[in-house]
This record gives structure tokens, C-alpha cells and sequence, in this order.
């Protein structure tokens, strides 16, 4: 019985994650070998992709990283091209920021608040920020309160 509830989690578990992350990496070529792909599949990103390709630092760490790791790095020299190339190596940043907001709803959701339907909206959005707050500037802007 309790071989067959383990079997039957596990194969629940890899359809779910099959759902999450499939396994058809077709990718264009311009992600998978930057550096041999044509220029004109890169759409409006020719021109960085034409300074990444005569780039032979970059062409020794696209040798030495994993593909999602040399895209990560390029993100500051090729801002366009490496986050383009990411949102299609890393297709479940939705997933998980969804999965997030809802464990921070429960999270602040308590009994107790279940009343404070209005404020909730705006906990979860301090909650999920990230944001840091300026203490220091809003207190330098705040004016003393005069006496009477």
C-alpha cells in the first residue's frame, strides 16, 4: 500500500513538472551558438549581437559557462540581447513569482486579518517588493511639529 502511494506521488510529481518545465529546448540560434548564428535572425538586436560575435572574451566564457550562466553574464554588456535570450531559457519566472505572491497572501492572511480586506493588497505589495525603504531621507524630509 504504501509502495503503491509513493509510485503514484512520484509519477504526479513528474507530470507536474513536466507541465513546469518542458523539455523542448528549441531555441533560436542565436541563443543556443551566438557566436556562428546568422545576424539577420536576431531581429532588432543585430547590433549587439554583431559586437558579442567579435568579442573574444566573451567567446571564451561562452566555451566555459552553461548557457543560461553566459547569458546571466552578459547582462550588462548586452542588456537587450541577454535578457531576450533569457526569457526563453528561463521560461517559469511567472510560475514562481505567482507561487510567491500567493505564499505571501497566506502568509499574511491570518484569522486576525481576514477583517482588513482592503489593507491586504497593500501588505502584499510591501511584502513582495524589493524595495528598500529610505528611512533616512523620509525622516531628513519630515517637519518637526511646532507648539501652539
Amino acid at each position: 500500500m504504501l509502495v503503491e502511494n509513493i509510485v503514484a506521488h512520484l509519477s504526479q510529481l513528474e507530470t507536474t513538472m513536466t507541465k513546469y518545465f518542458p523539455n523542448d529546448h528549441t531555441f533560436p540560434e542565436w541563443i543556443q551558438q551566438p557566436f556562428l548564428a546568422d545576424i539577420s535572425d536576431a531581429d532588432n538586436l543585430k547590433e549587439e549581437l554583431i559586437d558579442l560575435q567579435v568579442n573574444q572574451g566573451c567567446r571564451t566564457k561562452f566555451r566555459t559557462l552553461p548557457l543560461s550562466d553566459f547569458w546571466c553574464d552578459q547582462l550588462v554588456a548586452y542588456p537587450g540581447l541577454a535578457r531576450a535570450a533569457l526569457e526563453m531559457i528561463i521560461p517559469f519566472p511567472t510560475t514562481y513569482l505567482c507561487e510567491k505572491a500567493f505564499s505571501t497572501m497566506l502568509q499574511i492572511k491570518t484569522i486576525a486579518r481576514n477583517r482588513l480586506q482592503g489593507g491586504l493588497l497593500h501588505d502584499m505589495r510591501v511584502a513582495l517588493t524589493n524595495t528598500k525603504p529610505r528611512f533616512q531621507k523620509l525622516v531628513t524630509h519630515k517637519q518637526q511639529q511646532t507648539s501652539h
